[in-house]
């Protein structure tokens, strides 16, 4: 029992730097954002970052992953029934919205590292990881809707990229436009993907009110929370790695 509550402080104490540094890289950019900086914000001494991470580009690395291990996480804990792909795209877009100031500043310090001269490949291999996580989300439910004949024939991959870089897109602008309405765009680019996939707006509309009001449900079955642990536990071995 001691051991595992070690564990767990450990794991909490990991989360909690790896989020310090997330807002921090995002507020003042990956260079200008030094280890000292990062641990007075902490409250701790400097040295002590070093028992948990190599470098700052470990710390770096570890932001990005801990930031898509919230989103993925907050994504498993939705009650979702796996036969329901319009519910599971609605819940991925509402994820943007719900967890917005994380997804900035993840997209801040990914945008900071694309224009870095030196590449670190533990940092590469993090942020292809978010898309790839994204873009899994995005394409096995469309394939699925239109297996099951509810969306119209379309060419899954292509759709989730342009989802994805919509997502992109929507995230910056609420970064730097002074007057931006996170909830008015995600509605929007549910219509239009509503629209893409030829459903009506009244059948788009309900599988919207049905996601949304899935934080309300009953726990999902056995399986599903057993899952969801076995992907959040991955996600923190490789964040602390």
């Amino acid at each position: 029992m001691e051991k595992k509550s070690r564990t767990s402080k450990h794991e909490a104490r990991h989360e909690e730097l790896a989020s310090i540094a997330l807002d921090l890289f995002a507020e003042r950019g990956f260079f200008d954002t030094s280890i000292k900086t990062i641990a007075k914000k902490a409250g701790i001494n400097p040295a002590l970052i070093y028992y948990y991470y190599k470098d700052k580009a470990d710390l770096f690395r570890a932001a990005i992953v801990q930031a898509v291990s919230v989103a993925h996480r907050q994504y498993l804990g939705l009650p979702l029934k796996s036969d329901d792909p319009l519910g599971r795209i609605h819940a991925w877009l509402e994820i943007n919205v719900v967890l917005a100031q994380r997804m900035r500043s993840l997209v801040k310090i990914m945008l900071d590292y694309s224009s870095a001269a030196v590449r670190n490949r533990e940092i590469d291999t993090a942020i292809r990881e978010f898309y790839e996580l994204e873009r899994m989300i995005l394409v096995e439910s469309i394939r699925r809707g239109v297996s099951d004949g509810i969306f119209r024939p379309t060419d899954a991959d292509q759709l989730a990229t342009l989802i994805s870089i919509h997502l992109d897109g929507v995230t910056v602008a609420s970064s730097i436009r002074e007057v931006f309405d996170m909830n008015l765009a995600i509605a929007n680019l549910k219509a239009l993907v509503g629209r893409y996939l030829g459903l009506d707006s009244s059948v788009w509309t309900a599988g919207s009110q049905e996601a949304a009001s899935a934080d309300t449900r009953k726990p999902a079955a056995k399986q599903t929370v057993e899952r969801k642990k076995q992907v959040s536990r991955a996600l923190m071995k490789r964040a602390s790695r």
